[in-house]
């Protein structure tokens, strides 16, 4: 059931307010007719892929699925093709423009993960399971030079029992960022403004991580935030299951300092952080890290709170606490190209023959997210722009 970003944030509100409601029906309705027409409608990144696909069929483009690239082939330095593999036979084929590589990042590759991005896991990533950064490391072993790579796309995250082999793992963005929640390091200290962009966010955690153990770190909520927001992806108000707390995924505890001992924190240390947070929330100020001072923070939070989107005492009993980790989308690194998108060597010279577009580069954008398509806005510029090089 397709829907925009601004609609799936109303929906979570419809048992509080009659434009959520009304937000419901109308993607209902959308949806039912769309069936009725034998159509499967698609928002987002999946939509514009979808039409460029579309474009590329209707131009004779073919199409090979199921094709595994091993090797890029050179010759005098040069890039001239692909070894590939198709249907459990090698094969190679020859470019005589050039090869443009747009194969992804590495976030499933343990090993390189290990390498550049210490502390973070491809078991929390939300990336596409080819994901695996294998043509990065071939595009390095032809002489590229690789740049950002300890750059990801965070996507802050909590791996509920059962998720843990799922693709895409329940996020707490907008969770931490709402009335009633805050985030704290492995001592109990909140350290950082929960809302905001969800890079910043992850990269906040490694930071903290370096000096006080904050992975995973704890999101801290009380009874109001269970009756009224979701919890990784339940609705609010709802019974949790039961496995969350026979396997110790949601802790709970009648007061802070009881549910301090559920996650191993000094009772004083949280209750203090708790403390002190709820004291913000009286000012109507976060005088530690401006949360709410942002629009961005404010959209993250609940527009029917008041006066604050996003600060909201944690003061009602029971108590609870899920773990946070900072997972990912994708990689933000990889091989350094040119205004042509044509790979460069460390010195800058070119290597013949060889492009590269998406997360298998360095992000144009550099170690900043501005927002959503980031990613696959630049791989389709740079694609362009790679096949009018190769084409003039």
């Amino acid at each position: 059931m397709a829907s925009s970003i601004e609609e799936m944030r109303e929906l979570p509100l419809m048992k509080r307010c009659w434009a959520a409601r009304r937000t419901l029906l109308k993607i209902v309705v959308r949806h039912l007719w769309a069936l009725l027409r034998g159509k499967r409608p698609v928002s987002g990144g999946a939509a514009l892929q979808g039409r460029m696909l579309q474009a590329a069929l209707r131009s004779g483009v073919e199409v090979r699925t199921g094709v595994k690239v091993n090797r890029l082939l050179l010759e005098n330095g040069a890039v001239v093709g692909v070894a590939c593999e198709h249907s459990g036979r090698s094969t190679q084929i020859g470019a005589s423009s050039g090869v443009l590589v747009n194969t992804g990042g590495f976030a499933h590759n343990r090993a390189m993960r290990e390498q550049y991005q210490p502390g973070t896991s491809p078991d929390w990533s939300a990336a596409a399971p080819g994901d695996t950064g294998e043509m990065i490391q071939e595009m390095e072993r032809c002489g590229a030079e690789l740049v950002q790579m300890d750059a990801f796309v965070g996507y802050q995250s909590t791996i509920t029992p059962g998720s843990e082999t799922a693709e895409i793992k329940p996020g707490v963005q907008g969770m931490t960022a709402a009335p009633h929640c805050i985030l704290v390091d492995r001592s109990g200290v909140r350290y950082m403004n929960e809302g905001g962009s969800y890079m910043a966010y992850c990269r906040g955690m490694l930071e903290r991580d370096r000096s006080v153990p904050a992975i995973p770190g704890w999101a801290i909520f009380d009874q109001q935030y269970m009756e009224t927001y979701m919890l990784a992806g339940t609705m609010p108000g709802s019974a949790k299951p039961q496995s969350w707390y026979e396997q110790g995924y949601l802790k709970q505890g009648d007061s802070i300092a009881a549910l301090a001992q559920q996650i191993g924190v000094e009772p004083e240390t949280l209750e203090a952080t708790v403390n002190r947070f709820n004291g913000f929330v009286a000012d109507n100020h976060d005088a530690d890290f401006g949360r709410g001072e942002r629009a961005y923070d404010r959209w993250l939070g609940d527009p029917l709170h008041r006066p604050s989107e996003t600060l909201g005492a944690i003061d009602s009993a029971p108590f609870y606490a899920v773990e946070v980790v900072p997972g990912d989308v994708g990689t933000y690194g990889g091989a350094l190209t040119d205004e042509h998108a044509r790979v460069l060597r460390a010195d800058r010279s070119v290597i013949p023959g060889l492009y590269a577009t998406g997360v298998a580069t360095g992000s144009v954008m550099g170690r900043v997210y501005p927002g959503a398509g980031c990613s696959i806005g630049p791989a389709f510029t740079f694609g362009y722009l790679a096949a009018k090089h190769a084409a003039g």
